[in-house]
């Protein structure tokens, strides 16, 4: 089930790709002018990344908020289960997730909350500014 419901949110979540004049089938963007505009956030450890830092990588972004009541704590176990698979299958790709209340989300909560849902800090940055 949990797996469905992953696919189903991937899935929605990358919809605006098929439009986005890559291959027919909408899989193929390696020639596709997709970019990312500027950031600078602080991660989780207090360290500062950029989309520069990101470039040449593959990522996978959501949004979260640590006092969040409802989406949130379906969205963040789902992406911890990704995680895990991802790195059972080798794959290097990383999980970014932004902070929809930077006032509230410092790096410190961030971290604890990080924590509560066993991330792996090297490939899930959690980002807050």
């Amino acid at each position: 089930m949990i797996s469905l419901i992953r696919r189903k949110i991937i899935d929605e979540s990358c919809g605006w790709l098929y439009g986005s004049g890559a291959a027919d089938d909408g899989t193929d963007l390696s020639e596709s002018e997709l970019y990312v505009n500027d950031f600078s956030f602080m991660k989780q450890d207090e360290e500062t990344i950029t989309n520069e830092e990101l470039k040449g990588t593959y990522w996978v972004a959501n949004m979260v908020f640590t006092r969040c009541p409802t989406v949130c704590n379906m969205m963040t176990p789902n992406m911890a289960s990704l995680q895990v698979d991802l790195q059972e299958q080798g794959l290097e790709i990383l999980i970014v997730s932004f902070t929809v209340d930077p006032d509230f989300d410092d790096p410190e909560q961030l971290q604890s909350y990080g924590e509560n849902y066993n991330a792996d800090f090297d490939s899930w940055h959690f980002l807050t500014g």
